[in-house]
């Protein structure tokens, strides 16, 4: 059994690089997809392509794995600047989602880092998959076979339909236990990373397309109907 990370990274190499390294040497095998002409980083994989989504992204990278390595039984996803729970072997982690589901049709969000939390004391972890697991067959059976996110996001609002369609279908799980440390820019009172300029010029068209998709139930979401072949 083996356990990915994968992630689209836009920060420089000198930034990236820790993180990817501390993922490598809890277990993780790492893919990186890196803008054209980006730096490569020391990952299992580094591919260069022209970024059209965090969702295409992560979708383009969990093909790349399932499809060359058939002991790949989940895929981390989330940062450049999410770092793993460095308590947690992700193989006995997986297992135990296994035993617990009977398969790999999961969506996982650890909950164990708590922020930040709204006014109602709810943490984002436990309303949006910042972080999450995804299970081999979910990857290849969600969203009608077409992949684990959806791509009509540039940016903002994928993690948060995850979430809801991952719920609805009751195949998501919140775990406590586990704490993927986000270290992000505003949590420590850093400016924005220039690569999220234009993902925030995009955040209301983003949040307007997510309430439309909401109303209408998420179309597309439908997982294939028959279980794929070495899910």
């Amino acid at each position: 059994m083996s356990v990915w990370y994968a992630i689209p990274s836009a920060r420089p190499a000198d930034k990236a690089q820790p993180v990817i390294d501390q993922w490598r040497r809890m277990g993780y095998r790492v893919a990186v997809q890196r803008d054209l002409g980006a730096p490569c980083l020391n990952a299992d994989y580094c591919v260069h392509r022209v970024y059209q989504s965090y969702g295409e992204s992560v979708n383009y990278l969990c093909r790349l794995i399932v499809q060359s390595d058939p002991d790949a039984l989940a895929v981390v996803t989330g940062g450049d600047d999410v770092y793993p729970d460095p308590e947690a072997n992700p193989v006995q982690v997986v297992a135990k989602l296994i035993q617990h589901t009977g398969g790999t049709l999961w969506v996982m969000q650890p909950t164990g880092d708590r922020w930040p939390v709204d006014q109602f004391g709810i943490a984002s972890v436990e309303k949006v998959c910042i972080s999450p697991w995804l299970g081999r067959e979910w990857i290849l059976r969600a969203y009608r076979g077409q992949g684990p996110y959806p791509t009509c996001y540039y940016h903002y609002f994928a993690d948060e339909e995850l979430f809801q369609v991952a719920q609805s279908l009751g195949c998501l799980i919140l775990d406590p236990t586990l704490c993927q440390y986000h270290a992000h820019w505003m949590r420590h009172g850093e400016q924005r990373p220039a690569h999220l300029e234009q993902a925030s010029t995009l955040w209301q068209r983003d949040q307007a397309l997510f309430m439309e998709r909401k109303q209408q139930g998420f179309p597309g979401h439908e997982l294939l109907d028959v279980q794929c072949t070495g899910a």
